[in-house]
This record gives C-alpha cells, sequence and structure tokens, in this order.
C-alpha cells in the first residue's frame, strides 16, 4: 500500500463502505473516459474506454456444476492488458460498456452476493497485460 510521512495513501475501505460503495458505478453524464478496477487487494486500476476493443460475455461452465461458483464471465480486451471479470448477473455491464457508462468495478468477498440479488456482482477481477508476439 501506498504511504505518505507514515499514512496509508488511501485508506482501506470498511465492510459497510464497500457494499454502500456497491460494485459497480455508472456514468450517467457524458460518459465515463476511464474505466477502474478494483481488485480484491484494493488496488485500483485504470484504462482509458477508447482503448477498449472488445469484449466477450459468457457463462462460467463451472456453475453447473457448483451450486456457489459464479455464473459469469466478462472479458474486456483492452489495447495493453485484459480484464476479466467473474461474478453474477454480468449482462447489466455489458450495457453499460455498449453504452459508453461503465466507470468503476469492485471486487468484493463472494459472501456478499446474494445481498443485492437485482445488481451485478464482481467475485473476481483478473488483469493481465496483453503478450507481444
Amino acid at each position: 500500500m501506498l504511504k505518505r510521512e507514515g499514512k496509508p495513501a488511501y485508506h482501506t475501505l470498511s465492510e459497510e463502505e464497500s457494499k454502500a460503495e456497491g460494485q459497480c458505478v455508472k456514468e450517467d453524464h457524458d460518459g465515463a473516459t476511464f474505466m477502474e478496477f478494483t481488485t480484491e487487494d484494493d488496488r485500483a486500476h485504470g484504462f482509458p474506454c477508447s482503448q477498449l476493443m472488445g469484449y466477450t460475455l459468457e457463462r462460467v461452465p463451472e456453475s453447473e456444476h457448483q451450486s456457489d461458483a459464479p455464473e459469469d464471465r466478462l472479458h474486456l480486451f483492452f489495447s495493453t492488458h485484459d480484464v476479466t471479470l467473474t461474478g453474477w448477473r454480468l449482462r447489466p455491464l455489458a450495457n453499460m460498456l455498449r453504452q459508453g457508462t461503465l466507470a468503476s468495478v469492485r471486487a468484493l468477498d463472494t459472501r456478499y452476493a446474494q445481498v443485492n440479488t437485482k445488481s451485478p456482482f464482481i467475485a473476481r477481477i483478473k488483469i493481465a497485460p496483453v503478450k507481444e508476439g
């Protein structure tokens, strides 16, 4: 974690703050210019929306055999990185991508997955650099 003068640069969110913040934020005005992904280790990664080259939304086959496994996977292909979101009810995120309004996504502990069953829930965010080759 970054520190300045002996203090963390960013405070770690409490469970209550995490639930209040939610898992995804929609930008209502002119659209988002960056998409921010906050991983389980509380690191925020930002990518310009203009670098998004495509996405794929799919069902996770393993969820057919495990009742508590995430159901959906959303792959985002940026020019420099691939971002994979795994969770439940991810279709609205694809809609926000098409509209250019997805601004921020946060992964939370799976124990909160059923708190609000009408909203998308992200259990895991994986970010990998694109390999040249």
